[in-house]
């Protein structure tokens, strides 16, 4: 795993002809391909799978595919994607690789990156109104993300899907999530929780 987290491909290959796993989990459950995805070393991903890594192998935060979307990792997402990776897996931690891709933002992915992403999600077959546990629109919303909103309305992304429960808490700045509007979409959640906002746009 340290291997393919430094992209280290001649010591990765070298394991790997001396009969290492590819597929064994360290204590936290995560695998090579992991680490690969993380740190965007997308070489070290196509030689683990050329090797019998499983492309759908997960831990408690998801699949490759999940971790790769939430980094920002395109290159690594495409050799993924190319491998039948599935773009719909639902993880306990991150929800689809979809959802994945839009909450990277939260911690500094620029939207741009993240665009790129879900583009290569969504023509890989991702459900764009899965509610898993939120549709994209409500996480999208929620990060103020204009363009990626515009890409998934266009992608077929429905507005009105009710949603399982609100993620902008009251100390979220509701001046991103204005920029919905603009878009020609009234948002219109059910509210069963005094600590969230309701959003009168």
């Amino acid at each position: 795993a340290a291997a393919a987290l430094d992209g280290k491909m001649a010591v990765v290959r070298y394991l790997l002809d001396n009969g290492a796993d590819p597929n064994k989990k360290d204590d936290a459950g995560s695998v090579p391909l992991h680490c690969a995805a993380k740190f965007g070393h997308h070489e070290a991903a196509r030689l683990l799978l050329s090797r019998g890594a499983s492309v759908d192998i997960a831990y408690f935060h998801g699949t490759p595919l999940h971790i790769a979307a939430y980094y920002g990792k395109a290159s690594v997402m495409k050799v993924l994607l190319e491998h039948h990776a599935d773009p719909n897996k639902v993880s306990e931690v991150l929800g689809t690789p979809l959802i994945a891709a839009l909450s990277g933002t939260s911690e500094g992915l620029p939207e741009s990156i993240s665009l790129k992403c879900v583009k290569l999600l969504v023509e890989a077959g991702a459900d764009v109104n899965s509610t898993n546990p939120d549709t994209a629109l409500v996480v999208v919303t929620t990060y103020g993300l204009t363009d990626c909103i515009k890409y998934l309305l266009k992608a077929g992304a429905d507005p009105n899907i009710p949603n399982s429960h609100v993620w902008c808490h009251a100390n979220t700045n509701r001046s991103k999530l204005w920029k919905k509007k603009a878009c020609g979409v009234t948002i219109s959640f059910n509210f069963s929780n005094s600590n969230y906002i309701k959003l009168d746009c």
